[in-house]
């Protein structure tokens, strides 16, 4: 907000948000800071109508799989990944419903999620299915590695085109 409020005579053509998956985890209120996001765009497109503002979804982290997932299910442990990323597909189901379709949404989850082959890495928890980062895309389980900056990159300049061009019709 502030650098975009701060750039005075020389506002940008487009801005937008990332989080980073640290931003959200087990503990978070989703909700709280999915108002408050949506109360400082709301004041950001209010005082800055020519710019095209872009929402991110937030990005996801690996979970656990195979034998060890099994186990813990029997033994009733938590599993590694899941309650932090069902948290950040809260969000990102939020952002979603406020912005999908009615205003730019780069959807980072979904990219960092889906495999080349279109299959998506999911996991079930407390009764819903829930995306994760495909394994191929990351070196540690978070960051992405050569292969994933270079998906998103892709898919990210496909996108920036698509807004450059209907900036250009007047849109």
């Amino acid at each position: 907000v502030r650098v975009v409020d701060e750039a005075g005579a020389a506002p940008p053509d487009v801005a937008f948000l990332k989080f980073c998956y640290i931003d959200a985890n087990a503990q978070s209120d989703v909700r709280a800071v999915f108002d408050h996001y949506r109360a400082a765009f709301a004041g950001l497109r209010a005082r800055h109508p020519g710019v095209t503002f872009v929402h991110v979804t937030m990005p996801l982290r690996v979970v656990q799989t195979g034998w060890r997932v099994r186990v813990k299910n029997l033994i009733g442990r938590p599993i590694g990944g899941y309650a932090d990323n069902a948290k950040r597909n809260e969000y990102n189901a939020l952002l979603r419903a406020e912005y999908g379709g009615n205003e730019p949404l780069f959807d980072l989850a979904e990219i960092q999620s889906t495999r080349a082959d279109g299959r998506r890495v999911s996991f079930s928890a407390g009764g819903a299915t829930h995306s994760a980062l495909a394994p191929e895309y990351t070196y540690d389980g978070g960051h992405l590695n050569a292969l994933g900056r270079r998906v998103v990159a892709e898919r990210l300049l496909v996108f920036l085109s698509g807004i450059a061009r209907d900036r250009a019709r007047g849109n």
